[in-house]
This record gives C-alpha cells, sequence and structure tokens, in this order.
C-alpha cells in the first residue's frame, strides 16, 4: 500500500522523529537482514538491572572457615594459605562439636561382651562401669518395648539379631531411626564378608569385626557407605597377608 499525496502515511511508514516515510516503501523501515522477527527482537527492550551489577561481575564468595575472609578468591577457597589452614583447624578443634556415636557395644543375651568401640576418651573404670549398666538395662527390657533409651544425657539405640545386642550411644537430638539405619548396615557387612554371619564368626573373628567397622565408621561418624568398597577394602588386606605368608613360609634356597 502506497499512501497518496493528499493522504496521511501509516504509522508504521513514519519515521522516528515522526517525518515522512522515505520513498522505497513500507518495507524500507524493516532491517535488511532477519526478516520481521530480527526487527522485533531489536525493537525489544533490555530488561532493567539495578546499578553497578552485570552478568560478568561474580557474586562475593561464602568464607571458607569462620575466620576467613568473604573477598577471598576461588584458588585461595580451594588451597588455603598455611596460616589460614591453622586457623580453621584451631576453630574446628575449640568449637567441641560433638561426635554422632559415641561408642558401639555389641554383646550376647548372656552378657558377654562380643566387641566395643569408644569414639569418646573414658577411663577404662568408666567404660567399664557404662558397660555393666548398659548391658543391665538392655537385657531388663520387653521384647516388645522400643529400641531407644534415654540414659544420661544421650539416648541408647539397640537392636537385637539373633542372640547378639547392637548398641549405640548418641546425642539426644540425633535420629535414632538414622542410627538404626546404620547398625543394619554394619550386620549387612558382617554378613556379606563372613557369609550368614554368627555369633561364632565375631567371637573367632573380632579382628575382621573391628576391621569391618573401622572402614564403615570413622570418629563416630558414618565414612563408607558402600558394601562393595567396604568388603574389597578387607578382601585385599586378606589377600596381601596370605601373600605376604607364602613368602614367609617359602624355603630360602
Amino acid at each position: 500500500m502506497v499512501s497518496g499525496p493528499g493522504l496521511p502515511l501509516p504509522r508504521r511508514c513514519r519515521g522516528r522523529a515522526g517525518g515522512a516515510a522515505p520513498s522505497t516503501g513500507v518495507f524500507s523501515v524493516l532491517p535488511r537482514r532477519g526478516g520481521l522477527e530480527a526487527g522485533r527482537r531489536a525493537a525489544a527492550p533490555e530488561p532493567l538491572r539495578p546499578a553497578g551489577t552485570g552478568l560478568l561481575r561474580p557474586e562475593p564468595r561464602p568464607a571458607a572457615c569462620p575466620t576467613g575472609d568473604p573477598r577471598r578468591g576461588p584458588l585461595d577457597v580451594a588451597f588455603p594459605r598455611a596460616e589460614s589452614k591453622q586457623k580453621c583447624l584451631r576453630a574446628a578443634r575449640e568449637s567441641k562439636v560433638p561426635a554422632e556415636i559415641h561408642f558401639i557395644l555389641l554383646f550376647s543375651r548372656q552378657g558377654k561382651l562380643r566387641l566395643q568401640k569408644w569414639y569418646t576418651t573414658l577411663p577404662d573404670k568408666e567404660k567399664k562401669k557404662i558397660i555393666r549398666e548398659i548391658v543391665q538395662i538392655i537385657l531388663s527390657r520387653n521384647q516388645k518395648t522400643s529400641s531407644f533409651v534415654d540414659w544420661k544425657d544421650l539416648k541408647l539405640v539397640y537392636k537385637r539379631y539373633a542372640s547378639l545386642y547392637f548398641c549405640c550411644a548418641i546425642e539426644d537430638q540425633d535420629n535414632e531411626l538414622l542410627t538404626l539405619e546404620v547398625v543394619h548396615r554394619y550386620v549387612e557387612l558382617l554378613d556379606r564378608y563372613f557369609g550368614n554371619v554368627c555369633e561364632l564368626d565375631i567371637i573367632f573373628n573380632f579382628e575382621k569385626a573391628y576391621f569391618i567397622l573401622d572402614e564403615f565408621i570413622i570418629g563416630g561418624e558414618v565414612q563408607e557407605t558402600s558394601k562393595r568398597s567396604a568388603v574389597k577394602a578387607i578382601e585385599d588386606s586378606d589377600m596381601l597377608q596370605e601373600t605376604v605368608e607364602e613368602y614367609m613360609n617359602k624355603p630360602a634356597f
């Protein structure tokens, strides 16, 4: 459509300042490449952004430790300086964060202790007193009662497997159901290594039971949840021990 000499120009044919349209027609206002869509994209306004911000301006990184500097770069966070590392370690020691599991006890229905692992420092006399008290409390409970016992400022979580009781002492605010899953995973690790594990396996191979527990829990915290990885480490240790024994028993020529 081309306007005559006496007719007003359509709005889309007028110039930017409202002047007369160019002599080449209405399509001269569109860009030469890209068509209508390119024209719409070119005319679309950019979104407003707050002053002083941009796409290439990174946000400040959080500090690696409470004593760190939020203005540190990524390399400083990944590879802290020696003095910053010492400050982090000192702050972690002074915080005194309690372990998830304080100790683990395995005992039979007759009250015989089969395995004990302590993650808190206590004198031997205090340990014997605690073991005697906990064994007496758990064995006196009915089987239909709950598996959670409030004991002093801690909480006892126990579960019976055949003739063995597995007991863990945790903080009062920790998750009891999660601790039951930890106990069950340890039993699964024992069963995978020994094959249909029983009380006699733990009595005559107690060092393997401790080995499995150390691969599973370190410092009262679960470190390895994969049964394959934990059992493989023990099997590799057994293979190395057999190789050393064969080498030592080999006659010298």
